[in-house]
């Protein structure tokens, strides 16, 4: 088969445990990388570490939620690993992911090239740390620490708000390089909270945190963003589900899914299928909305232009009808199927998940 097809799995200064993302069990990187930690520029980026013999792992350098340069190993019988990354110009921050089948382990604030001021805020506003992102969870009874780079010796206000009531708040200097940091008190499990950091002439805004367990009703009062059906958008910290036993999901909720799709070469054919009945009322291709006149009327075969694919990294997106049957959501076969230039392959499991209050887009 031409295009070989691979299906992907999907703080700065020791910010709290508690809101870094959960460590891929049995996964080590090399004791090199921590938290804060800088690389040089223009060099190749080597990982490696120690994992379970025969994993499969993803490694990942991630900037504003996009991946810019990634690597696949499956890790050697000695359980050692080791990848490089391509190198970068000055910049930052960066996340490091380690990802393994749903788990991930995540470095936070790497920064690329010389320990500068400059470099580390360059517009002059606020920077915080990558560990903070939207629709993030913490745990509940834990103090926050909040950390980042603004204008040397400026001051900032940080605040945890929810439904436009302050929780707690605090005031800090920043230092001479622009470094600052500061603890804020626990909170009980609750949601969703707003984290508003601002020093009077910039601000920055963390929405949708939520306390303690993310259970759905928390989840849903969540909308889909169009950055969702984009292949750059970071969902590793969705939850991963199999399309054929949603039954578990609220069915009063608008459903979307997503699932990567890695191409050496743009297919010269490509079809999905689905069975009767199915739910969805909408796929994106990259983005792109595929014309559902077609599709509807026959889901035993949905043919999809090779103009919608690309080499590397392709987003597949299905959004559900908004009042959907949770127990047939690709139709009566239960099976997603995709046809590659003559080759079927079921693709049912291992699609991130986010659950939303709002109308299909």
């Amino acid at each position: 088969m031409r295009a070989l097809i691979s299906l992907a799995i999907g703080g700065l200064l020791g910010v709290s445990s508690q809101i870094n993302a959960t460590d891929v069990s049995g996964v080590e990187l090399s004791a090199s990388f921590v938290d804060g930690m800088t690389l040089p520029a223009y060099k190749s980026i080597e990982v490696s570490g120690q994992a379970p013999q025969g994993h499969t792992l993803d490694v990942k350098l991630v900037r504003n939620n996009a991946t810019v340069t990634m690597a696949r190993v499956t890790v050697k019988s000695d359980s050692n690993w080791h990848v490089s990354l391509n190198p970068q110009s000055p910049s930052g921050p960066y996340q490091l992911k380690v990802i393994d089948n749903k788990r991930i382990a995540v470095v936070n604030d790497i920064y690329i090239g010389p320990k500068t001021s400059k470099l580390r805020n360059p517009d002059g506003g606020i920077t915080l740390s990558t560990v903070f992102r939207d629709n993030m969870h913490l745990q509940p009874g834990e103090e926050i620490k909040v950390s980042g780079f603004t204008e040397p010796r400026s001051s900032l206000d940080i605040k945890l708000i929810k439904n436009r009531t302050t929780h707690t708040m605090a005031r800090v200097q920043a230092a001479s390089d622009g470094q600052w940091q500061v603890t804020m008190p626990a909170q009980s499990a609750g949601g969703p909270f707003q984290l508003v950091v601002s020093n009077g002439s910039h601000k920055k805004v963390v929405s949708g945190i939520i306390i303690g367990k993310a259970d759905i009703k928390e989840r849903v009062s969540n909308s889909i963003k169009n950055e969702f059906l984009e292949p750059e958008f970071d969902d590793s910290s969705w939850p991963l589900v199999k399309l054929t036993s949603l039954d578990k999901q609220p069915n009063n909720a608008t459903l979307l899914v997503r699932k990567q799709l890695n191409f050496a070469s743009p297919p010269k054919s490509f079809s999905f299928s689905l069975g009767d009945n199915h739910q969805i009322k909408q796929i994106y291709i990259n983005g792109k909305l595929l014309d559902a006149k077609g599709w509807q009327n026959n889901p035993q075969k949905i043919n999809i232009p090779s103009s919608m694919f690309k080499s590397g990294a392709n987003l597949v997106a299905l959004v559900s009808k908004k009042n959907w049957d949770n127990t047939q959501f690709v139709g009566a076969s239960g099976r997603f199927t995709i046809n590659i230039n003559n080759h079927k392959l079921d693709v049912s499991s291992n699609w991130h998940v986010f659950n939303s209050s709002s109308e299909p887009l």
